[in-house]
């Protein structure tokens, strides 16, 4: 009786990695830090947080982006349009009122036409080996254009691309991500997606999932600006 008990015990526990929040099954430490990072992954779905760009270079898929304040989205900077406006989640010529630029590809749009209900924190850190994330992303080379589309992933190591220092995941990414909010298992914004693909990662061999994220370089003035506007 003592055996059967056991045995139903891990069928139960051993399941629930096959949650519908992962597409495949993953290996968890413990069933406590999977309830965490479904919780995290539950905080951030369905809101308004992770918002859809339409295109913005010819020929190409659209652009994600994460709002962090009422009226301000994050994003990488090579997903700005030079109109001076945007389209997002299908709402057309909302006007980009201020923007702020780091060095690495990160822009704050501060908007007006736009109200979001539900803003991210961002929190920028660095991140433990193998540690939990995921991206709400948009991802469009397919042909088809998917809209809030889940991936899970984990943080691997920094590397030196193009000359820069990167934060690399073992996150599938695709064009339309970019720009992209990539979280934590507390729901915060620790990096933003600007690299995908064709990353060498020493000491992980060849992975094809492979994605890259500059460090965010703002004051942390910019973010508490963001979060009041």
């Amino acid at each position: 009786m003592k055996k059967l008990l056991i045995t139903i015990l891990v069928g139960v526990l051993g399941g629930a990695s096959a949650s519908l929040y992962f597409k495949a099954p993953r290996k968890i430490n413990t069933f406590i830090q999977l309830r965490a990072e479904n919780a995290a992954v539950r905080k951030v779905e369905g809101s308004s947080h992770v918002i859809y760009m339409e295109s913005v270079v010819a020929g190409q898929a659209g652009c994600s982006a994460t709002s962090i304040g009422p009226h301000v989205l994050l994003t990488a900077s090579h997903c700005e349009q030079p109109t001076g406006t945007l389209t997002i989640d299908g709402k057309s010529g909302v006007k980009i009122l201020k923007v702020y630029r780091d060095e690495n590809d990160h822009s704050i749009l501060f908007l007006d036409g736009v109200k979001f209900d539900q803003v991210s924190k961002v929190t920028p850190r660095k991140l433990r080996d193998r540690e939990f994330v995921f991206i709400w992303g948009n991802p469009g080379d397919t042909g088809v254009q998917f809209v809030k589309d889940l991936r899970t992933g984990k943080y691997l190591t920094q590397n030196i691309f193009k000359g820069r220092l990167v934060d690399v995941y073992d996150l599938e990414s695709h064009h339309g991500d970019s720009g992209s909010g990539i979280f934590d298992v507390n729901g915060n914004v620790v990096d933003v997606l600007s690299i995908g693909g064709n990353l060498k990662v020493p000491h992980y061999g060849d992975l094809d999932t492979a994605t890259g994220a500059l460090e965010l370089a703002f004051e942390q003035a910019k973010y508490e600006e963001a979060a009041k506007f």
